[in-house]
């Protein structure tokens, strides 16, 4: 029986390995760097934690600025999952943003059609910009990598 539970918690422990391991070797190398520069690990770290938890406003502010980069993310990983190894989510996710912010900031009507058009806008030119790679990818052989990577700058 407990057997049972115990491969259950193994399954969802699991993939959450790598990336726990990731994370930990990122504060340790940053550990690293800051007392290199004579300032204490813990210290920043406590600091950085209370500048991005410690009321519900920091809180709204740290997800509001997440939340792209974290869909983003997702985002490649469905297309990594793929066997397709596109790395200009950026681009797609700024120049999609930016465009939808336009339509919705100058198009003509009730807020609701604005709000529709704009996101329609904003998908139509991330996704385009994922079309053209695509197709240099396709057609002319180019880089995936490359060619997404190069459309963000």
């Amino acid at each position: 029986m407990m057997n049972k539970y115990y491969k259950k918690i193994l399954n969802i422990i699991e993939p959450l390995k790598h990336p726990a391991m990731a994370i930990g070797f990122a504060f340790i190398i940053g550990g690293i760097a800051m007392l290199s520069v004579g300032e204490n690990p813990i210290e920043v770290y406590l600091i950085m934690f209370k500048g991005a938890f410690s009321s519900q406003f920091y809180l709204s502010a740290t997800l509001a600025k997440a939340t792209p980069i974290i869909l983003t993310g997702l985002g490649a990983s469905v297309a990594w999952r793929a066997n397709c190894f596109a790395i200009g989510g950026e681009g797609q996710m700024i120049f999609g943003a930016l465009t939808a912010a336009v339509i919705a900031i100058y198009f003509p009507g009730p807020f609701w059609i604005r709000m529709v058009v704009s996101m329609i806008g904003g998908v139509a030119v991330g996704g385009g910009m994922s079309l053209l790679s695509a197709y240099l990818f396709e057609k002319l052989q180019m880089s995936l990598s490359i060619t997404t990577l190069m459309m963000n700058y």
